[in-house]
């Protein structure tokens, strides 16, 4: 199980990789060093995290921080090649940080965590990476960007507060939970007489 859950994960890391770094690539004329610095921390934190997330359960936690160091260090760089030094400085150390961040946190989950957590931080990533990709597009020109009036800004505000209070009263009453533990059986005492000798 837990090589289908690092394959299906590393799958879906290596994919918004891709798909950001062509993105960028193909519009870093039209972006500002502060955003590619920002796509640069984005993906070589998360890539960092998740990998020393997933690995945990497998690899020995000083391989397991090397591995996902590398990995974050790697995507973070390669973002932030395209716009400036300080954008591949700013990957590096996200790599580095979230890599070590990644394996005490891999290291310290139980195994039955193991799955929510690695497809939860994926989940993260997901919406991280779609909301960048609208970033860098509205700041290139491609979408056109709208402020949001204070109606929407209101709304958001809510919604945001209900999934949070939603989700973290999910996790109590999931943690809280637990099976009645079975009573002990007590042992049998024999109580018969013993006949006493004269």
């Amino acid at each position: 199980m837990n090589i289908i859950i690092q394959v299906l994960v590393f799958s879906i890391l290596i994919a918004l990789t891709a798909v950001t770094y062509l993105t960028v690539l193909s519009i870093r004329q039209k972006l500002s060093c502060t955003t590619g610095m920002m796509a640069a921390m984005l993906i070589g934190s998360m890539t960092g995290l998740i990998t020393g997330t997933v690995l945990g359960a497998d690899q020995s936690f000083s391989i397991n921080c090397m591995l996902a160091m590398i990995v974050g260090v790697g995507g973070g760089v390669m973002l932030g090649m395209p716009f400036h030094a300080m954008a591949v400085l700013d990957g590096l150390m996200a790599g580095v940080m979230s890599g070590m961040m990644g394996a005490m946190l891999g290291s310290m989950l139980s195994p039955d965590f193991l799955l929510p957590m690695s497809f939860f931080l994926t989940l993260l990533f997901v919406i991280a990476v779609l909301l960048l990709h609208r970033i860098m597009k509205q700041e290139a020109g491609i979408l056109q960007g709208t402020e949001p009036n204070r109606e929407k800004m209101k709304t958001g505000s809510i919604l945001t507060v209900c999934v949070t209070i939603v989700l973290f009263s999910l996790v109590i009453m999931g943690s809280s939970y637990k099976d009645q533990p079975k009573a002990p059986e007590e042992p049998h005492v024999h109580t018969g007489h013993h006949k006493m000798s004269e």
